[in-house]
């Protein structure tokens, strides 16, 4: 099990599922101490870098993927499109040092290989790294794509 925090947020921020929704937030807000839970499972390599998905501890045997660019919370139905939904390569952080552990997770897909995870308000997406993240140079709107596993 572990948790999985956001680098540019003054307060240490998580990943979490709220409604069958990908969210951030800080882990003492109201609701379910178990929505902010995950496995991090381990699919295999792809040119050099590790494959993950991320399973929600509860309810088990369901998954982050994207739709629509959003982030929700769905069970493996067995589909290719599914396959290729919840598959993140994990790669260099958008910002933050990697010997601490930052990480960023782009799209598997080819077509959305500029897309990274990423957060707006809250809410998890992915997102471009050459139009959203990347923002006039804010560091603080690039860290939005950078992660640590904790």
């Amino acid at each position: 099990m572990t948790r999985i925090q956001t680098f540019n947020m003054k307060r240490k921020f998580f990943i979490r599922h709220h409604n069958w929704e990908g969210e951030i937030n800080e882990i003492d807000r109201p609701g379910p101490i178990k929505d902010f839970d995950w496995n991090v499972i381990f699919l295999g390599m792809d040119n050099g870098f590790r494959l993950v998905a991320f399973e929600a501890v509860k309810p088990a045997g369901y998954f982050l993927r994207h739709k629509n660019f959003r982030l929700v919370l769905s069970p493996d139905d067995g589909t290719e499109q599914f396959k290729m939904d919840h598959t993140f390569r994990e790669t260099a952080p958008l910002v933050g040092d990697p010997n601490e552990g930052w990480h960023s997770y782009q799209a598997f897909q080819q077509a959305l290989s500029d897309r990274f995870i990423g957060h707006i308000d809250l809410h998890l997406y992915i997102r471009a790294r050459s139009e959203d993240l990347m923002e006039f140079g804010d560091p603080k709107r690039i860290g939005d794509g950078s992660w640590r596993l904790v």
